[in-house]
């Protein structure tokens, strides 16, 4: 059995209809690209699916703008977005460029509705990416996210999550 790690000062994310993204992710706007970063929707095109396997400079930059992009672009702060940001097992250690961009993109837009499913690598990096999160986790107005060790348990929940924003009249 997985571990799953829950970081959230949230309430419950309104009932509207998530939000939809294209099959391929967002169009990349930014001109940045990484082999080190990915993205895909899932879950009929509800879920952004994030995949950082490196923490070089270029796809850190790479995921900051999307991030900016993704969360500056949005209008409708009534929908959720649905993130599952799954770390790679390349990842050996966080630098500080990597944690002091992170703190950067936990600025923008924090009472944007969020649910983010982040997957970490069972190890040590693991575990300090987790404590990374909590630390940041304690300024979110409108976040809820959890970390998995796994990452179908992830997408498990964040389509759970998606089904009672879009459907449920009952906490869950």
């Amino acid at each position: 059995m997985s571990e799953s790690t829950s970081f959230s000062k949230a309430e419950q994310p309104s009932r509207a209809a998530p939000l939809t993204i294209a099959a391929d992710g967002l169009s990349n706007r930014s001109g940045l690209s990484s082999n080190g970063y990915s993205e895909q929707s899932s879950y009929h095109h509800t879920i952004l699916a994030i995949h950082i396997n490196d923490l070089e400079r270029t796809t850190i930059d790479t995921w900051v703008q999307r991030n900016y992009e993704l969360r500056v672009g949005l209008a409708d702060i009534t929908r959720p977005l649905f993130l599952q940001i799954t770390f790679g097992g390349q990842i050996e250690a966080i630098t500080p460029y990597a944690r002091e961009k992170a703190r950067e993109m936990n600025l923008v837009r924090p009472e944007l509705p969020s649910v983010v499913a982040v997957v970490v690598p069972n190890s040590v990096i693991g575990q300090i990416i987790k404590m990374l999160i909590w630390d940041l986790s304690q300024t979110w107005q409108a976040t809820n996210l959890r970390v998995f060790l796994d990452p179908s348990e992830a997408q498990v929940w964040l389509e759970r999550q998606v089904d009672y924003t879009s459907t449920s009249t009952t906490p869950m």
